[in-house]
């Protein structure tokens, strides 16, 4: 007979991540993946190990009453049905997490680390794959697009006309596979500081997305991961160097639009906090998680995109949205985690900036455990 394993294994580990890392929009990745494979995860785990603690049914609970609740206030002043529909994916996400962590927490450092770096290289793989089809075997666009062979939308892959292709990955834009990858890298560090070639990849992986972003935290990471003595400063600095020159026309035509006010990624930014401060009743209790809808200006794609310090204010109002940072904050620099943790963390939560991220679940979950860990 074969024993079910009871704590969880490289094969589940490798599963969560891709279904919470599979983001474009496709059918197959919200019905399959998001949903029936996340779900499908959960019933394992309780077929697997039953138990779950009253700390984690508390939660639970306070979690889905309290984001109903809110998200019954906000829509008598936002009164948008898209409002609705995605506080109910958000509220799936984050049941997951928690419905999970009892199980989770039960992982062993070595599997964790074997998974994190056998999902990392596949992830980089990809996107160099990406990248040397279009450029060195000139591949049509579409053979490489995770979106269009899955039946879905085109992913965003173009910058600045047909001149530069960006690799995706398994996502629908460079800058979602950055905050993927990025928060991914976090994670090792956290758990795995001795792991070199999956690093080195998943580095290599965030500037080859030609994500402006992505050129930015590579080198951050590059000096905060290494930064042991000024050789090291001296040695990422010239990193950061050879990043602007590898990317110079792009970064240079990236900041001209944005002084200009023709940066259409940025600039809406500046748009969406603008909504937040018109209204008091927005200000203060929040726009929950509302997504561009037909007819809706360019700036609501903004919306859930201004980072983790600045959405919680955004979306929760700065009520609700004061008292998660203050947690946050307190925990954080409470926890037993180095300056460099400490660091990546704060990076990572720029673009996994809300739970409507698919990824933003997984990654406050892993690093919850870990840094619990080490409080014991």
């Amino acid at each position: 007979m074969i024993a079910i394993q009871r704590n969880p294994g490289v094969i589940f580990l490798l599963f969560l991540f891709a279904f919470f890392s599979l983001d474009v929009q496709a059918p197959i990745s919200f019905y399959g993946t998001q949903f029936l494979g996340l779900f499908s995860l959960v019933v394992i785990r309780f077929l697997v190990y039953p138990k779950i603690s009253s700390n984690s049914l508390k939660l639970f609970f306070c979690v889905v009453v309290l984001l109903e609740i809110l998200c019954f206030l906000q829509n008598l002043y936002i009164k948008q049905e898209i409002l609705i529909l995605v506080y109910q994916r958000v509220i799936f996400l984050l049941s997951v997490g928690i419905l999970l962590y009892d199980y989770l927490i039960l992982t062993k450092d070595e599997v964790l680390k074997k998974a994190l770096s056998i999902f990392i290289i596949l992830m980089s793989v990809i996107v160099m794959l990406q990248f040397i089809g279009f450029y060195f075997l000139n591949l049509d666009r579409s053979l490489l697009d995770f979106g269009l062979l899955l039946g879905g939308e085109e992913s965003r892959t173009w910058y600045s006309g047909n001149w530069l292709y960006r690799p995706t990955g398994v996502t629908s834009e460079p800058a979602i596979f950055v905050g993927v990858q990025f928060g991914l890298l976090t994670i090792q560090y956290l758990i795995d500081k001795d792991a070199k070639l999956s690093k080195l990849l998943g580095v290599l992986s965030l500037v080859l997305s030609m994500s402006f972003l992505g050129l930015i935290l590579a080198g951050l990471f590059l000096i905060i991961v290494y930064s042991k003595n000024i050789t090291n400063y001296i040695v990422g600095s010239f990193a950061l160097f050879a990043f602007y020159i590898f990317s110079f026309e792009m970064i240079n035509e990236r900041i001209d639009k944005f002084t200009k006010g023709e940066d259409g990624s940025n600039n809406v930014k500046i748009e969406a906090f603008n909504y937040f401060i018109s209204d008091p009743s927005i200000t203060l209790f929040g726009y929950g998680f509302l997504f561009r809808s037909e007819g809706k200006p360019q700036f609501y794609d903004a919306l859930l995109d201004l980072t983790f310090y600045l959405n919680s204010l955004t979306i929760f109002g700065v009520l609700i949205g004061s008292i998660i940072l203050f947690y946050f904050f307190s925990f954080l620099f409470k926890s037993r985690t180095t300056i460099k943790e400490k660091m990546l963390i704060l990076l990572a939560l720029i673009k996994l900036s809300n739970p409507s991220v698919l990824f933003f679940t997984l990654f406050i979950s892993l690093c919850f455990i870990i840094l619990k860990r080490r409080n014991l």
